[in-house]
């Protein structure tokens, strides 16, 4: 889960990296909540710095977990934006990432190590893929998958079935306007 983020200024920090990020690693998992009635298990998405979002078929639930307080979610009003993102590692590579390639810590211009920096050690570059899930009313997370293959199929997926469902309810109130 991707917490937070600010610019870099690559020069002055002498860093390969354009923008430094901060992430909390979190679990994709089935589950349910015990006030929704429903033969589906949701796929929840923690989150660390907010409510969790359950993910069933019909719509969206995100708990509070400082109140229990919940919101309801309609598919429709979710944009999600998805993409594969190259991501300077410092932190360790997930098994189930793949490396692309490396780095130093400080960076001339040209992507040759800064000699003038004695620790100055190599870094991977790993691939992952981003999703950031956004509402108008105020919901914005992001997330990387480790698993740039799985996460950009989940994501595609989930793109179609948000356009799917647009498309069955617009079928819907059109019949509805037209009797």
């Amino acid at each position: 889960n991707i917490t937070s983020a600010k610019n870099v200024d690559r020069v002055r920090e002498r860093s390969s990296a354009s923008t430094s990020i901060t992430r909390t690693k979190v679990q994709f998992s089935k589950s349910s909540l015990d006030f929704i009635n429903t033969q589906y298990e949701a796929l929840k998405f923690q989150n660390a710095n907010g409510g969790d979002l359950y993910l069933f078929p019909g719509f969206i639930v995100m708990i509070n977990k400082m109140n229990n307080e919940f919101g309801l979610i309609d598919y429709r009003e979710i944009k999600i934006e998805h993409h594969q993102q190259r991501f300077v590692e410092n932190e360790g590579v997930p098994s189930d990432s793949n490396i692309v390639g490396q780095t130093w810590k400080y960076v001339n211009k040209n992507g040759s190590p800064d000699k003038r920096f004695k620790d100055n050690y190599q870094m991977p570059i790993a691939l992952y893929y981003e999703i950031n899930i956004e509402t108008n009313k105020g919901l914005y997370e992001s997330y990387h998958f480790s698993n740039s293959d799985q996460g950009e199929a989940f994501c595609n997926s989930l793109e179609t079935y948000i356009r799917l469902l647009s498309k069955m309810n617009w079928k819907n109130e059109e019949k509805i306007d037209s009797e």
